[in-house]
């Protein structure tokens, strides 16, 4: 999975919630939901792997990741630290759009 790869499909998710913010009345970073939403990083889990994780990627590490997700540790916990300290749905979707165009090359 490439870093466009991994953008375009935490896009995706959002655009389905609307940009909601996935932590709710949980506190802190929440991988997944009962209703099935999910946190930036949760976007790219399966529900085995999200259900294996919790706090912040940054105190649990890149060895708390699938394998198949190790190689982008320091986008993920970016895409984290974005998503978990927006201070509205339009600042997170900015950011990421954002990474897409750069990625893409292209100018925003």
């Amino acid at each position: 999975m490439t870093e466009l790869e991994i953008l375009e499909k935490i896009h995706a998710h959002f655009e389905k919630w609307d940009w909601e913010q996935c932590s709710g009345g949980y506190g802190g970073c929440v991988y997944h939901r009962c209703d099935g939403h999910r946190c930036a990083v949760g976007a790219l889990l399966t529900e085995e792997e999200a259900c294996g994780m919790s706090g912040d990627l940054l105190s649990c590490g890149c060895a708390s990741l699938p394998n198949r997700l190790q190689d982008h540790f320091n986008l993920l916990v970016d895409l984290q630290m974005a998503h978990d300290g927006a201070t509205s749905a339009s600042a997170f979707r900015d950011f990421v759009e954002t990474e897409i165009a750069e990625r893409r090359g292209e100018m925003k």
